[in-house]
């Protein structure tokens, strides 16, 4: 019984431009407090302050199905694209994050 295969045609990585440059904010926080001879530490974390999505993967698959003359034609420039996703955004920064802790220390 014969297999069905279908190859998957990528762009070279580069070749399409670049993603935005990625960066974040985060802030902790913390405030001790003296129990004796315990000190017990309040913790807050917010990763993302500003809550930006940056874009940090692309679909890079240009077709779908193979080119006519396939294989001699895979390094082809000028194929077709068949793939209606090709350059879409499949990827983006962690959205904004609290967490809180409680630290105990004696």
């Amino acid at each position: 019984m014969g297999q069905d295969w279908s190859p998957i045609f990528l762009v070279p990585r580069g070749s399409v431009g670049r993603l935005p440059t990625l960066w974040g904010t985060d802030l902790t926080l913390g405030y001790p407090i003296a129990i004796g001879p315990t000190t017990v530490t309040l913790q807050a974390y917010l990763f993302n302050v500003f809550n930006k999505q940056i874009a940090v993967d692309r679909d890079n698959t240009w077709s779908i199905s193979p080119p006519k003359g396939f294989p001699a034609t895979i390094f082809d420039p000028n194929q077709e694209q068949t793939n209606p996703e090709s350059g879409k955004v499949t990827g983006r920064q962690e959205p904004r994050v609290f967490r809180a802790a409680i630290r105990v220390s004696f």
